[in-house]
């Protein structure tokens, strides 16, 4: 659903075309959250490929498990691999044959994110079922709520400020563990370059998430290219976040 809408919006520091994406789609009645969303597949370039700027593979994910739709990562992309199609067209380049062994040696950044991307999105039921509100939008910054979870994006290469409309209380970051107060319906949060945050309202999570940190200078354009995070990930080693069919929990209305 969300593909060609984050990487060219990060590519062109344009969150309009992806806010715009699930407003369309929403406005001709569909519920996004039951779509199969991904920034790569079997027949597209890798997107560690495709973005300009490789620090933007942070926002890029935050949006991919945050946005309504059912996010799902290509086998091999969790760890930033490259893919390109060649001039014939040929598509062996983006399908290659993977040693699992040798690319979860070590630390790997990517495989990071998207462990706790996906380690959030497992326990924060809102971020499948709950309602979605834009909140703010900029061409660089990008805010919005799922249920009571609030997310934010930057993809400028700058930290940035934010002012969120959200309820009154005390937020904790998913990502990187800071606690932000909201009051009077405004929270101010500020964000670091190529980053973004998962805030959940404080004492409701009953998981504690580890944090995990940015890169501080662009990356090399290489595989796993200096994209520097926590080397405790969180658990599991799920490439997809599956779906969960039926009626949505009552929690994430």
């Amino acid at each position: 659903m969300l593909h060609k809408a984050l990487y060219s919006g990060h590519n062109d520091h344009n969150y309009f075309e992806i806010a715009h994406t699930i407003d369309r789609l929403r406005n001709n009645g569909v519920d996004c959250r039951a779509l199969y969303s991904f920034a790569d597949n079997h027949d597209v370039e890798r997107i560690h490929t495709k973005l300009n700027d490789k620090r933007h593979w942070m926002p890029v994910h935050i949006l991919l498990f945050c946005l309504p739709g059912i996010p799902s990562v290509y086998y091999g992309s969790e760890f930033g691999i490259e893919g390109r199609k060649a001039r014939g067209g040929s598509d062996e380049a983006i399908r290659p044959q993977l040693n699992l062994g040798e690319l979860s040696a070590g630390e790997n950044a990517c495989l990071d994110v998207v462990r706790a991307l996906g380690q959030i999105y497992r326990e924060e039921k809102a971020l499948a079922w709950g309602e979605y509100q834009q909140l703010v939008l900029t061409t660089k910054q990008y805010a919005f709520r799922r249920g009571d979870v609030l997310i934010a994006v930057n993809n400028d290469g700058c930290d940035a400020e934010l002012t969120i409309p959200c309820a009154d209380g005390r937020y904790r970051g998913a990502l990187h563990g800071a606690v932000w107060k909201s009051e009077n319906g405004r929270l101010n949060l500020k964000l670091g370059p190529c980053d973004g945050e998962i805030l959940i309202p404080e004492g409701r999570s009953k998981v504690q998430f580890e944090p995990i940190r940015t890169p501080e200078q662009e990356p090399k354009p290489e595989l796993n290219a200096d994209l520097r995070t926590s080397s405790a990930a969180a658990p599991g080693r799920e490439a997809v976040a599956a779906a969960a069919s039926g009626t949505p929990p009552a929690e994430a209305q």
